[in-house]
């Protein structure tokens, strides 16, 4: 299993670079260009606690992601793993997962949840 990456680290690495992170969606929005090759494009902004960072999925990466998470793309406030590879102030999305359990950030959050199933 890959390590994990924060999007500061994403900042500081090389471009082409394979990386993998997870990520809260803060905004969303696909269209097609008008250019000749009507290009389909998905754009995220993703942030973690570390800072943001857009990632870009092209054309038939759009399917794939689709079929993947039960024919959705990621819209605001999912939680999402990407893997990605580095394109200078972007990441050129290569799978993303919309991740559907429940995360707990903090241990009071546990707490209340087990008082109320005891």
């Amino acid at each position: 299993m890959p390590n994990l990456v924060t999007t500061a680290e994403i900042a500081e690495s090389a471009n082409n670079q394979m990386l993998y992170f997870v990520g809260r969606v803060q905004e969303s929005s696909e269209w097609v260009s008008k250019n000749e090759k009507k290009t389909r494009t998905f754009k995220m902004i993703i942030s973690d606690e570390y800072g943001t960072i857009p990632v870009l999925t092209f054309n038939d990466k759009i399917d794939l992601n689709k079929s993947l998470n039960n024919e959705t793309l990621p819209k605001e406030d999912d939680v999402v793993i990407v893997k990605g590879v580095k394109k200078q102030d972007c990441l050129f999305g290569d799978t993303i997962s919309i991740q559907t359990l429940k995360i707990y950030t903090k241990l009071s959050e546990v707490k209340e949840i087990e008082s109320k199933n005891s």
